[in-house]
């Protein structure tokens, strides 16, 4: 495994800004140690204190600022953000100026669709996690036919314990990353209503948002995962839906972990721009009803069975009738 981590460093110099390096070169030397990597499933509010390693390091993903208590602690080492909502980067932001958590590395993982949104790297110092995947041909032929082939996406929690085993980090624990398997709710956290108002109705929902990702999608990523021989991958939730896949770790720890409840003035919601205007559908609420609208089974078949056969097939016909007069 050192050779292999040695391989990447060396890689990763040329696939990234200096800058950018220079940042991840604190985290490539801390890869010895545990990481914990959680995701927002409702499993991160059962933890087995006792399963946790000492001298961890975590690796936080998309919304964890929205908890309610501070389930693995203040101090975060790593810190993968996937959503190109400009809430959600601007929340983000928001729990570091506001000193809501201890981000040690003000370095960003996120992916090229982040980038594409929030394209100026000086405000917003970030590493794309598919350059690293990109490092090793096994991975990198996964998120390939995913990403490009099936034109679907992988889930954050399994891009980061990709991309952690990637940098070289071998001892693992899992918590969070569910596969969304509880039918009941979909995150550990309380919804908001500023994040109700800024995400799709799918987001909001139990269970896999199937346009765009799959359980089968992620399983053969955890099987990628799983592959790498000196890579130990644990659960520290006893009755979590990974356990099914992965051992669960020893009850190790003798000291009992604390975990803070957050105060009433620290971030729970989204905080929305100020500079965002809403228009008149939105103050109304009318977009959001709109948007429930468009998945109903009715719209559906009105859809299937009568505006797309009736209108937009004929007309596109007629477009391409015309167009191949004009090629003649």
């Amino acid at each position: 495994m050192l050779k292999y981590i040695v391989v990447i460093r060396e890689n990763l110099k040329n696939i990234v800004d200096s800058d950018v390096y220079t940042r991840l070169k604190p985290i490539l030397a801390q890869v010895s140690k545990p990481l914990v990597i959680a995701g927002s499933g409702p499993s991160l509010q059962r933890i087995n204190y006792r399963r946790l390693p000492e001298n961890f390091l975590t690796f936080r993903i998309n919304n964890f600022f929205l908890e309610d208590k501070y389930y693995l602690g203040k101090d975060i080492d790593l810190c993968f953000q996937s959503m190109p909502r400009e809430e959600a980067i601007y929340t983000l932001a928001n729990t570091i100026t506001e000193y809501d958590y201890n981000l040690k590395s003000d370095l960003i993982f996120t992916l090229d669709r982040v980038t594409e949104r929030f394209p100026n790297r000086s405000l917003f110092p970030r590493v794309e996690i598919e350059k690293i995947l990109s490092l090793d041909s096994k991975m990198y032929s996964y998120i390939l036919e995913i990403f490009y082939y099936q034109h679907k996406h992988v889930t954050s929690g399994i891009l980061s314990l990709l991309g952690a085993i990637a940098l070289g980090f071998k001892d693992i624990y899992m918590i969070g990353v569910d596969f969304y398997s509880d039918k009941e709710k979909r995150y550990a956290y309380k919804i908001g209503e500023n994040y109700r108002k800024s995400v799709e109705a799918q987001d909001l929902q139990p269970g896999y948002s199937e346009q765009f990702h799959s359980r089968e999608i992620d399983l053969k990523g955890l099987d990628v995962a799983l592959s790498y021989q000196d890579v130990k991958v644990q659960s520290i939730c006893d009755d979590a839906f990974i356990n099914q896949f992965i051992s669960l770790a020893p009850e190790v720890r003798q000291d009992q972990f604390k975990v803070e409840k957050k105060s009433d003035d620290t971030i729970k919601d989204y905080i929305l721009l100020k500079s965002k205007k809403q228009n008149f559908f939105e103050r109304s609420g009318i977009t959001q009803e709109l948007k429930s609208l468009k998945n109903t089974q009715l719209v559906k078949f009105l859809w299937s069975f009568f505006i797309k056969p009736i209108f937009i097939i004929p007309i596109t016909i007629i477009i391409k009738f015309i167009k191949g007069l004009f090629a003649k």
